[in-house]
């Protein structure tokens, strides 16, 4: 028997309406991709971690994980997202931008940081 999973990412609403003029915003693959080269970074572990964290939901809110909770599509804490924001000189840093989210998750998988995400186990990225 073959299964086929599709898998569907919604972007946050910052990202719904292009400006005019614009040809449209990237879609997640397309940041995942982008960021993943720009990083040197696996766009599949990226991608399943992802789907297992958020199911590709950017308004995704874990209220049950510490201090604040983990929000967006990579469910990020503040601390951890801020502190890597500035690292990478992110102006204006917000913790439910698509965008950032995917960057910063580069980034980290980038450095070896994937253990940060419970999902990077359960999905076999790191074993």
């Amino acid at each position: 028997m073959v299964v086929l999973v599709m898998c569907v990412f919604t972007v946050h609403p910052t990202y719904a309406q292009a400006p005019k003029g614009t040809q449209g915003v990237p879609t997640v693959r397309e940041l995942v991709q982008k960021y993943s080269l720009q990083y040197g970074s696996s766009p599949t572990q990226l991608e399943k971690v992802m789907q297992c964290e958020s199911s590709g939901n950017p308004n995704a809110w874990n209220k049950k994980d510490p201090g604040d909770g983990s929000k967006g599509i990579m469910q990020f804490q503040k601390n951890t997202f801020y502190d890597h924001a500035q690292k990478l000189g992110i102006s204006d840093p917000d913790i439910w931008n698509v965008d950032q989210q995917i960057q910063i998750a580069a980034y980290m998988f980038s450095l070896g940081e994937q253990y940060q995400w419970t999902c990077s186990r359960l999905t076999g990225v790191i074993k």
